[in-house]
């Protein structure tokens, strides 16, 4: 679990320029930085399933993350998937020369915050239930 730990104790003691570590965020003021970004990147090699996805998803903010199964079993389809850092280098590069494919991906967030919003997954579990107990 701590390897690769002295490296971004390095990044983290010394940033460069273009990145900053602001802390804890009041949630109000993180919807103004998730409507500010052009794309959500997660480069993450494993995951549980950050809150920040479905959050980007809830401001439309179009969705590129490293290829997990986890995401595959999950929200296949609405974010633009990449193998590793080069790849994601790639497709940005092909997301700033075309920009009606970083429409497309901004759709897909846009559903997806549909598909994910509290009152869609609170209907699907009440159907559940209603459905477990004989009601449906």
């Amino acid at each position: 679990m701590t390897e690769g730990y002295a490296d971004l104790e390095k990044i983290v003691k010394d940033p460069p320029n273009n990145l900053s570590f602001p802390g804890i965020i009041d949630r109000h003021k993180m919807v103004d930085y998730y409507n500010m970004a052009d794309l959500f990147i997660l480069p993450s090699y494993n995951e549980l399933f950050p809150m920040s996805v479905l959050e980007a998803f809830s401001t439309e903010t179009p969705v590129m993350l490293r290829d997990l199964d986890l995401y595959k079993s999950i929200i296949d389809g609405y974010y633009l998937g990449a193998g590793d850092v080069s790849e994601m280098n790639s497709e940005l590069g092909k997301l700033i020369q075309d920009p009606d494919e970083l429409m497309k991906l901004t759709e897909k967030a846009k559903e997806a915050s549909e598909r994910y919003s509290e009152s869609h997954l609170a209907q699907i579990w009440h159907d559940f239930y209603n459905q477990q107990a004989g009601k449906g």
